[in-house]
């Protein structure tokens, strides 16, 4: 049976086959005097090495990022509680915030109680998603790709029903594979390798990496042109929540995103994290608006009649 190493062991092994007496021999040591590298070069050198093999791994799989993220993610929660919440905070104003009335709930609830309304019941938050939010990234949870309203009679029968956006995908497997091959061409054409199937979606070193070395060679000539450094999770969070994606679009540079790897893992854990991924943002990009319809949100809401079922959620 193959028995994994383990870089500490390597580190171990390296650090007790180096050579061992003086750190060095003075200059004015006789000739023929040997002469060995000090030993903590030898461990400075092995650590470097076991290093740069951890930092490809984890670049390559994402082991201890999906770890650290989970477990800190899973300490964000909420429930509801009967009466008003004392953990409410103000929503962002991105566009999904605003036109599923996130942003405007405070002023919301206000007008409702001026009219005699009270809150029965409302979310409360952990103190650590209190925290994330109190610190300028966006809320952790699952948003709903369409929202709406629904009237059912007493036996449960639908009377009326007017969902937003009127039709979407149901699901990855829905979405034409030419429509996933065309995205993925543009952005990321190794997202569904199955080579890299823990590799983190919300991180592409390579464009990143990138687009570091632009803004670098920026600063000497300012007219280098820069490659922007988001991923499709990065540049969904954005087209929902960030404010400045409202007012220019989805290509605002990811720099100014408050996006945090563990938000987008946290939201993708539920199932494929690269497929949940692409289906949302196929779903959720905002593409045109159109005179008595409003704004068309989403691929299936563009496309032939029958092509996108509408979702039921």
């Amino acid at each position: 049976m193959r028995t994994r190493l383990e870089p500490w062991l390597a580190l171990l092994a390296l650090i007790r086959l180096a050579p061992e007496g003086a750190a060095g021999q003075d200059p004015n040591d006789g000739p023929g005097t040997s002469r060995r590298l000090p030993k903590r070069y030898l461990v400075l050198a092995a650590a470097a090495g076991v290093l740069a093999v951890f930092v490809a791994a984890e670049m390559r799989q994402s082991r201890l990022q999906a770890e650290l993220f989970s477990l800190l993610a899973s300490k964000m929660a909420f429930r509801p509680t009967p009466g008003a919440s004392s953990s409410m905070r103000a929503a962002p104003d991105g566009p999904y915030d605003h036109r599923l009335g996130y942003s405007r709930l405070p002023a919301m609830l206000e007008r409702l109680h001026a009219e005699g309304f009270e809150i029965e019941a409302q979310a409360q938050w952990s103190p650590e998603l209190a925290e994330w939010v109190d610190a300028g990234l966006f809320p952790i949870y699952q948003e709903k790709p369409q929202a709406g309203f629904t009237l059912l009679d007493r036996n449960g029968e639908l009377l009326h029903r007017s969902p937003h956006p009127q039709r979407l995908y149901p699901s990855f497997a829905a979405i034409p594979q030419s429509v996933v091959e065309s995205l993925l061409f543009i952005e990321n054409r190794d997202m569904l390798d199955a080579r890299f199937a823990t590799r983190n979606p919300a991180i592409e070193w390579d464009r990143l990496s990138k687009a570091g070395l632009d803004l670098g060679l920026r600063s000497i000539l300012p007219s280098h042109p820069v490659s922007g450094g988001s991923t499709l999770a990065t540049q969904l969070e954005k087209l929902r929540h960030s404010e400045a994606a409202a007012r220019k679009g989805v290509h605002e540079s990811s720099a100014k995103s408050p996006a945090h790897p563990s938000v987008l893992t946290a939201k993708a854990r539920q199932t494929s994290p690269q497929q949940r991924i692409v289906a949302d943002y196929i779903n959720s990009i905002p593409l045109a608006a159109v005179a008595g319809h409003g704004e068309v949100i989403g691929l299936g809401e563009d496309s032939t009649p029958g092509t996108a079922p509408t979702s039921t959620t």
